[in-house]
């Protein structure tokens, strides 16, 4: 049977002002607008460092609570809300199946 234990998460404490990726970004006034009218953002939390930290961290956060063994884990799923930010070809959630030792995880 299938079940999912725990959720695991992520969020960043820098916040910027959306009005700030305006500029880094180059967004259009509509692209602007999707984010201020439509989503009502005015800041966004913002990490620096390398993706696989972040989803590391969101990681250990889940398992923090959990005594299992890594060959246990059968599925590691990583959700992303952007388009895919890393090279072609290249699976992190993969690679961080075989960092934490998820011998027998399909990841994806």
């Amino acid at each position: 049977m299938l079940s999912v234990h725990k959720i695991g998460f992520e969020l960043p404490a820098e916040k910027v002002d959306v009005l700030h990726l305006e500029k880094l970004l180059n967004l259009t006034k509509a692209q602007m607008q999707v984010y201020t009218r439509v989503y009502g953002l005015s800041k966004v939390s913002v990490h620096y460092g390398p993706l696989e930290d972040m989803m590391l961290s969101a990681l250990h956060n889940s398992l923090h609570d959990f005594v299992i063994e890594p060959n246990k884990i059968k599925y590691l799923i990583h959700c992303h809300t952007a388009q895919m930010v890393w090279p072609f070809m290249r699976s992190i959630p993969t690679e961080i199946a075989s960092r934490m030792g998820f011998t027998k995880a399909l990841s994806f």
